[in-house]
């Protein structure tokens, strides 16, 4: 009876060491896989326009062009304005290598935007910049 708990503790240990090796081993970054993120490469020719002097009463807008100079899609996953103030207007959230999408800005202010304004849209995707900002500014009169 002996002979055969000392030989079932010995099977149990050494499982128990087999089981601790390969927690250590695949624990080990050698074996681990990385995920890189896939960025983009683009490009913007005008991140900041100033569209000069407007009455409260009108409203302006810009084109701003992200242009994708990359090998691989960029994926646009939040556009959006610092204020309801600014409404957008583009297509779609993808831009394919060698091709630009619009992001078309249009400022309405209010009596209470007159003087210096800056109106900024926010734009969110898979390329180098964790941020992008493309920004209007100029002064509003009555």
């Amino acid at each position: 009876m002996n002979k055969i708990l000392k030989t079932i503790l010995i099977t149990l240990f050494s499982i128990f060491v087999i089981i601790i090796a390969v927690i250590k081993t695949l624990s080990n970054n050698k074996y681990s896989i990385n995920i890189t993120k896939n960025d983009g490469i683009i490009k913007i020719p005008v991140s900041k326009y100033n569209f000069g002097e407007i009455s409260y009463r009108d409203s302006v807008a810009y084109d701003f062009r992200i242009m994708n100079v990359g090998e691989t899609p960029v994926i646009l996953s939040k556009i959006s304005p610092s204020c309801n103030c600014t409404s957008l207007e583009y297509k779609n959230n993808i831009i394919q290598p060698a091709d630009f999408l619009t992001i078309k800005a249009k400022f309405k202010p209010t009596k209470e935007d007159i003087g210096k304004n800056k109106v900024t849209v926010f734009v969110k995707g898979n390329f180098e910049q964790e941020n992008l900002t493309l920004t209007l500014e100029g002064d509003v009169t009555e």
